[in-house]
Parts: C-alpha cells; sequence; structure tokens
C-alpha cells in the first residue's frame, strides 16, 4: 500500500498513518489523500477505533442483529450508524459527548477530552486498568488540570498515565480539537499497549449480544435526518 499523496515520508506521523492504512483502520477522503491535518470527527473515530480493536466483535454483532438495526434506523442509515450504536450498546461513547442519531453531531470535530474518554471506554472494554498512584502521579504532571472538566479527568489521567495522550509545555489543552494524523498515532499507542501484553484479562472470544436491549436515552423516534 502506497503513501498518501499529502502525507509525505518526512510527516511526523506519516508511520502511524501508513501503520493504520496497512491494516484496514483507516481510508483516505478521496483522490490518495488523507488530509492529516483536519479534524477527527466522532463518525471517523469510531469507524477507526472499531477497525482496529473490535472488527470481529463488530461483524459478528452485525450479522447476528442485521434485521434489528434495519427496524432501528430504516431509511434514516448514515454509513457511520451501525458501528456507532455498536459502540453505544456497548457503553464505549458513555460521556464522550456525541449523539449518535445526529448526523451533524458525529460529523463535528473531537476534542481531546472527548478523545481521552472515547479511548478510556476501549480500555475498560479491553480490561486495562490503571492505578491511583499512576493517576496521582499523571496529576502532578498535567498544570492545567482544573480546566479539564471533571467528567473527563479521570479518563484524561488514565490515558496520560499511559503516554497515550501527551500535552504541551506542561498543559493538556484538552478543549484542543484532534486531528486525523494524531487520532492515527493514538491509535497505534493503544494497539502497542495491548499487543505488549498490557491486557490483564483479554477475553478469548468476541462478546456479542445476539438482541441488543436499547442503550439508554436512545429511542427509534429520535433517528431522523438533520435539516
Amino acid at each position: 500500500v502506497g503513501s498518501f499523496s499529502d502525507v509525505p515520508a518526512g510527516h511526523w506521523a506519516y508511520d502511524d498513518i501508513m501503520w493504520a492504512r496497512q491494516n484496514g483502520i483507516v481510508g483516505g477522503i478521496g483522490s490518495n489523500m488523507f488530509a492529516p491535518g483536519d479534524d477527527v470527527s466522532y463518525a471517523a473515530m469510531v469507524e477507526m477505533l472499531c477497525n482496529a480493536f473490535f472488527a470481529d466483535e463488530y461483524e459478528a454483532y452485525e450479522a447476528a442483529n442485521a434485521q434489528r438495526l434495519k427496524e432501528v434506523f430504516g431509511e434514516d442509515t448514515y454509513w457511520f450508524s451501525y458501528r456507532a450504536y455498536f459502540f453505544l450498546s456497548n457503553k464505549l461513547l458513555t460521556n464522550a459527548g456525541a449523539m449518535i442519531t445526529s448526523y451533524s453531531s458525529m460529523m463535528s470535530a473531537m476534542n481531546r477530552n472527548n478523545m481521552a474518554q472515547i479511548i478510556a471506554n476501549v480500555l475498560t472494554k479491553k480490561g486495562v486498568t490503571v492505578t491511583d498512584a499512576q493517576k496521582r502521579a499523571a496529576e502532578a504532571e498535567i498544570s492545567d488540570l482544573d480546566a479539564i472538566p471533571a467528567a473527563y479527568r479521570d479518563a484524561v489521567l488514565i490515558c496520560y498515565s499511559l503516554d497515550l495522550l501527551n500535552g504541551t509545555d506542561g498543559q493538556f489543552l484538552g478543549g484542543n480539537h484532534t486531528t486525523r494524523a494524531q487520532a492515527c498515532a493514538v491509535i497505534r499507542r493503544v494497539d502497542d499497549l495491548l499487543s505488549a501484553g498490557e491486557d490483564p484479562d483479554p477475553d478469548p472470544s468476541p462478546e456479542v449480544t445476539p438482541s441488543p436491549d436499547q442503550p439508554e436515552g436512545f429511542e427509534p423516534s429520535m433517528v431522523v435526518p438533520d435539516e
């Protein structure tokens, strides 16, 4: 697989982006371009994380629930809808700040706080834990911790302590948007973490909900196209 035309070999995330492309985690935006500096959307992040860490589980889930998913979404199915519903059903979007029934919400830019939360959700699903001592050490390094909304602090500390998300000059800058290149770098770090055996209790078989309950707060009537 060749490089994207807008990701030269000297780009800081070249290796991460190429790794993601070669492993079927990301595609381009057309015309052999990747747009590494563009903001990553919730929809794109869900697709990337699903491809990277839940491909087998999602394939089994979609096959088992094909009729159910059609009933839920009807004709108003976006390209991300089924994966987003799978993520929501498995608590992978808990507190992540997106409404899967809204195209504009899912296509909006994900900031670093939201990135930390969704990554922390993935780690929880994979059985990765972080000690209080690790979190306290991270607290001491983040000078703008008070600026991070309380709801996201634990997730930020988890990601920071595992070197999955870093700051700039001691600041985490959680409100800043995350680029597509940065998303590839973070996903590769998570993959390295899991591949290194940091997953203390890997599930030997995919977890599939054969007949999913609707996620809390989700109703089929909510699925309407944006104006």
